[in-house]
Order: structure tokens, then C-alpha cells, then sequence
């Protein structure tokens, strides 16, 4: 996988769809890995001061392929959604893209095997609810208890799998 041409598909996704109204998409001169390869991925938009803007994500591949979920994600995270707001043309080229993609998934049963900021934490519940945390330079109980709370998952009292992603993070 090639930083380069990650973060310029899903710059120039983004640049086309705020300019033209219309999604890229795939094409067969993109290097092989970006049509054969599929991941779950998160894509985030910084602000000037390292603050997230936007984010839309997967955590399983929706897409036929690695290079249309970085389009689409990338899309859903333009148009922003419950959390954040659309993000605009004038301000695109003041923003910093982060692309982490989810090569694996592994359950562990302790946290100390999970390198910190380089790996995202997911849990489940018994009832299949699901939580997560991207790569953050925190301790390991701190990311595991953010995944908790995106679940919606009682930290403390509910009983819940803890899964290793493992991210390949691709930052402007």
C-alpha cells in the first residue's frame, strides 16, 4: 500500500464531489492492490489545531474493493452526519486527511498486547453491540474504555470481547 496514492484518491475524491456534486470512481490504471483488496476503514478530517472535523468509517469492508471504500468513505465523511457537519469547499484545503485502515481483527484477552497508537480496540457485547476506538497515543484502559462508550457498552458492568485492530494509518 502507497501513502501517495491513498491520501490523492481520497483528496481527489473529495476535491470532485464538493466541486462537481459527483462521486469518482474506480478505475483500471489504479494500481492492483487499491481493485483486489478489501478492508474496513476510517477516513478523518483534521482541523489546524489536530482536531477531528469529520470521520466516516467501517469497521468490515462495504465495498467491492480497498479504492471505492476510500471513495465512499471519504464522501460519507464530506457530507458529515449526526456528529459532525458537511465539511465545505472553502475549507478543504485547510484541513489534514487521515486514512486508517483495518488490516485485522484478533481477539485478546489482555490489554497490554496492544501497541499503543498504532492499534484500535473493538468490543462487543453479548447482545452483538459494538463499540470501537482508533489508534490514539493514550493508555491502552483509556481507548478500551472510549470504545465502550461509542458502544454504548457498560465499561464496568457489562460483559464484553475485546478485539486487536490492527491499523495501517496513512496521515497527511
Amino acid at each position: 500500500m502507497n501513502k501517495q496514492v491513498i491520501i490523492t484518491l481520497a483528496k481527489e475524491a473529495a476535491k470532485f464531489y464538493l466541486n462537481q456534486s459527483t462521486i469518482i470512481g474506480v478505475t483500471k490504471d489504479m494500481p492492483a492492490w487499491l481493485l483486489e483488496k478489501k478492508y474496513g476503514l476510517f477516513v478523518c478530517f483534521f482541523d489546524y489545531a489536530n482536531n477531528i472535523r469529520s470521520q466516516a468509517g467501517k469497521i468490515y469492508p462495504g465495498q467491492n474493493n480497498l479504492g471505492q471504500e476510500i471513495i465512499d468513505q471519504t464522501i460519507k465523511c464530506i457530507n458529515g452526519n449526526n456528529i459532525f457537519k458537511p465539511i465545505t469547499k472553502s475549507e478543504l484545503n485547510g484541513l489534514k486527511l487521515a486514512i486508517y485502515i483495518i488490516l485485522k481483527q484478533e481477539q485478546i484477552f489482555n490489554l497490554d498486547l496492544l501497541q499503543t497508537g498504532q492499534d484500535g480496540i473493538l468490543v462487543i457485547n453479548k447482545n452483538n453491540k459494538l463499540g470501537y476506538a482508533l489508534p490514539q497515543k493514550i493508555p491502552n484502559a483509556e481507548l478500551l474504555k472510549i470504545a465502550c462508550r461509542h458502544g454504548k457498552i457498560d465499561y464496568q458492568n457489562d460483559n464484553y470481547k475485546i478485539f486487536r485492530l490492527i491499523i495501517k494509518s496513512f496521515v497527511e
